[in-house]
């Protein structure tokens, strides 16, 4: 009996239903350098493979590669430190309103877990982060969404929280801001993977100023 679930996307890609093995598989995958195989996707609990050429050899090669994975995981996870100033939460006060707690409870609440990056999509380099503490694990996306959100803005909504990175849209509430640059697309710079872990350090306004437009 095969141990994950293997679907055609189109006729030039699979999706594997892995579970918890999804960003293990995928690193595995990319390693193995598939012939006509040209890239490995993992979000959430699925990989994505897309191929290119002979599709039906890559994409039968990748199916056979993942029955044989061994089940191991992600071996080159990295840690990033995100500096947050939650002095620049525009939603803070209104959320404390909803999950009755007080702003420095919620900025502990917050900080204190180590997330782990599930997702990027959204926008170039916006890292769906799960590990949220319980009490605002619940918290519902806004009935009202914001026509634009700046970048650095850190989030929260839906059981999970994240970093716009660029300009856009949102209806997750913004409970502070990062100083740091996530994600430059020109120059291709985007730090924070799928696998990857986050921390959020607070800071104040004068720490924030200081490390204004430095990268991450």
């Amino acid at each position: 009996m095969a141990r994950y679930h293997c679907r055609a996307l189109g006729e030039s890609a699979l999706t594997i239903d892995a579970g918890p093995d999804a960003m293990g598989l995928a690193d595995y995958l990319r390693g193995l350098k598939i012939k006509g195989v040209v890239d490995v996707f993992a979000a959430f609990d699925k990989v994505a493979v897309y191929a290119t050429g002979d599709t039906f050899a890559a994409l039968s090669a990748a199916e056979q590669a993942t029955e044989e994975f061994s089940g191991s995981g992600r071996s080159n996870s990295q840690l990033h430190r995100i500096p947050v100033c939650y002095d620049l939460g525009a939603d803070s006060a209104e959320l404390c309103e909803l999950v009755d707690m007080t702003t420095s409870q919620l900025i502990e609440a917050h900080s204190r877990p180590e997330y782990l990056c599930e997702a990027v999509g959204f926008c170039p380099g916006f890292p769906y982060l799960t590990g949220l503490d319980p009490r605002l694990a619940s918290v519902p996306r806004r009935s009202t969404p914001r026509t634009q959100v700046d970048p650095g803005t850190v989030a929260l909504a839906a059981g999970m929280t994240g970093v716009y990175t660029l300009r856009r849209p949102g209806g997750w509430w913004l409970i502070g801001r990062t100083p740091l640059v996530l994600v430059d697309v020109e120059a291709e710079y985007f730090p924070v993977s799928v696998g990857d872990r986050v921390r959020f350090d607070p800071i104040g306004r004068a720490e924030f100023d200081r490390l204004e437009g430095q990268r991450l």
